[in-house]
């Protein structure tokens, strides 16, 4: 992979690995930002249904919980 990227995008070796450790991150960063949207559209889903289901209970108190921090 590192040899393709290098000679893909005329990087050096150092240059190949940034490169994947860039697009690690960047995918990380996009997923956490996901996440908040993911947990309220479960919990709006929830409160527009029948009521919060029993199992779901833990998920509604660890949203509550970090959507402080």
């Amino acid at each position: 992979m590192l040899n393709y990227l290098m000679h893909k995008f005329a990087l050096t070796e150092q240059g190949a690995k940034d490169f994947i450790k860039t697009l690690l991150m960047n995918v990380l960063s996009n997923i956490a930002l996901m996440i908040p949207v993911w947990l309220l559209y479960i919990l709006v889903d929830d409160l527009l249904g029948d009521g919060i289901p029993t199992d779901h209970y833990q998920l509604i108190i660890i949203i509550c919980l970090f959507s402080d921090l």
